[in-house]
């Protein structure tokens, strides 16, 4: 009797021990691909459930929107971002139940984002330091190629890009090309490994703004928010990195990804904190590199570039866009905080830039005073133009409601025509 290859007859099976393996080992392949298939059904009917019932809250928070969000009232907090867990990308830190950070009312989390407001004194995340030298060369990255000198740019290229051979660049114009060409297609990475960047939108953009996450999550864990601005802003262009992943002292020394380190607590008030100077600004100049590789590519300028993100991420937005050597359209800080404060103040340049703070009154993690004491410590000490503050009725977390009001700071420093 003809068969096909692979199958096996009860009559092979009693007539030799390997046989019995193997048609064994056939039925354990066939239930594991049973089981392959069922779960991916089943995963893509929660996915598109999940989605459809965000829709119909995003669009019911939509019409019944208030005007003044500092005095309406405010749904319920869900989770972090505005979306149903169910509906988030998996993230690739640690177990949630591993490390408590101190003060903290839960156990660690990846989505809860439990970056409290803490102030760092060196860098203790095993991460090799670089020198005070080199990040004053960074931070000139966006200073115009035509106004530095030769040892200049070849410094640069050197520290931040590790290019030594300059064989070519016969002329002082060949180093200026070399530079160019080499800021406009490779970010600042200081060696650092950074994961997925995502880039959501229009693939002709007139626009740029970053969404950076905060601490544990990654680029997956605000996609749909990025999926959902683009909806509304369709002509923008929306990235969202990863952090590198790096340990993180006041959680056990956990590996995760992180924008920099934190190492411990203090109620004493911003101007009395302290943090990892070094790790801040390298992640300023990623954030800040890949805004402009990408409007090089587009041929967007750099002023149409909005630096936004959430918790560790808001605090990165807020390093980058003021203290870029080219004013960004805005920035956009949601439950964050100024990072580094004592480092950061004295190098602030963009004064006049439009920010707009997004905070929970009821926040746990970044406590609502600390993004008022770094309102008042911006305006006062730094002389930065008056920043806008809204307040919901949610925790360390992201509503509908914020959304709308983030899409509409976004389309008023990003119009569409301009």
């Amino acid at each position: 009797m003809r068969r096909e290859p692979g199958l096996i007859s009860m009559n092979d099976v009693g007539q030799s021990p390997a046989a019995l393996l193997k048609a064994v080992a056939v039925l354990l392949v066939a239930v594991a691909v049973a089981l392959v298939e069922h779960r991916m059904i089943e995963g893509t009917k929660r996915a598109h459930s999940s989605d459809v019932a965000w829709r119909r809250q995003a669009d019911e928070a939509t019409a019944t929107a208030p005007v003044t969000p500092s005095t309406a009232e405010r749904p319920a907090c869900m989770s972090r971002t505005a979306f149903p867990a169910s509906h988030a990308r998996p993230s690739s830190s640690p177990p949630s139940s591993s490390v408590l950070l101190p003060f903290s009312p839960a156990p660690f989390t990846p989505h809860s984002n439990f970056d409290k407001v803490t102030y760092l004194t060196s860098n203790a995340s095993g991460i090799p330091a670089i020198s005070a030298a080199t990040l004053e060369k960074s931070v000139a990255m966006t200073v115009p190629v035509e106004q530095l000198t030769s040892a200049q740019m070849m410094d640069e290229l050197r520290t931040l890009y590790d290019i030594t051979d300059f064989t070519d660049c016969i002329e002082y114009g060949d180093l200026q090309k070399k530079l160019q060409a080499t800021r406009d297609s490779a970010p600042i990475t200081h060696g650092l490994r950074y994961g997925t960047l995502l880039e959501i939108g229009n693939k002709s953009p007139t626009g740029i703004v970053t969404l950076i996450h905060g601490l544990g999550d990654s680029a997956y864990g605000w996609e749909d928010v990025g999926h959902e601005l683009s909806r509304r802003l369709p002509h923008l262009l929306f990235l969202l990195p990863t952090a590198p992943s790096r340990r993180v002292t006041i959680n056990g020394g956990m590996l995760m990804p992180a924008w920099y380190d934190i190492m411990d607590m203090t109620n004493n008030g911003l101007l009395s904190g302290r943090q990892d100077a070094t790790s801040v600004r390298q992640s300023c100049d990623y954030v800040r590199s890949i805004a402009h590789v990408a409007a090089k590519k587009h041929g967007i300028t750099p002023q149409r570039v909005v630096y936004g993100g959430f918790s560790q991420g808001a605090a990165i937005s807020l390093c980058a866009g003021l203290t870029a050597h080219i004013s960004p359209a805005g920035i956009a800080c949601m439950s964050g905080y100024l990072a580094a404060c004592a480092d950061v103040l004295p190098r602030i340049i963009q004064k006049a830039v439009p920010i707009t703070m997004f905070h929970g009154r009821q926040d746990p993690v970044v406590p609502l005073s600390a993004a008022k004491e770094t309102k008042e410590v911006l305006e006062k000490n730094a002389g930065v133009a008056p920043i806008s503050f809204l307040e919901y009725n949610m925790q360390h977390s992201t509503l509908p409601e914020e959304i709308n009001d983030l899409a509409a700071f976004i389309s008023r420093v990003l119009p569409t025509t301009f």
